[in-house]
């Protein structure tokens, strides 16, 4: 069997929209087929702590706890553009873990 390469996917979409829950279907079958994923869920920020507000990770409970996933809530903390400052290089780590 050949290795597979890293694959980025981007969702976006309006809240309630059902986002984490074909995540969390996708990444489940996928990990059910061996493959290895991580998930950088984009969170706005809260005023107050700095931190994820909406709690992907909890909305997708099941897929955390799946050995061959790692879903990481990640909070802008005030950057605008949708994506958290170090995105990019949490990505590239994840995928660099997963092809060696």
């Amino acid at each position: 069997m050949s290795k597979l390469q890293p694959l980025r996917i981007g969702l976006c979409g309006s809240p309630g929209a059902g986002k984490s829950s074909i995540i969390e279907k996708l990444g489940l079958h996928m990990c059910k087929q061996g493959v290895k994923i991580a998930v950088l869920a984009i969170d706005p920020s809260s005023k107050t702590t700095g931190g994820s507000i909406l709690g992907d990770k909890t909305r997708m409970e099941i897929l955390s706890q799946h050995p061959n996933a790692f879903v990481r809530p990640s909070p802008t903390r005030g950057i605008l553009g949708g994506l958290a400052l170090n995105t990019n290089e949490l990505a590239m780590l994840c995928e660099r873990i997963v092809t060696d």
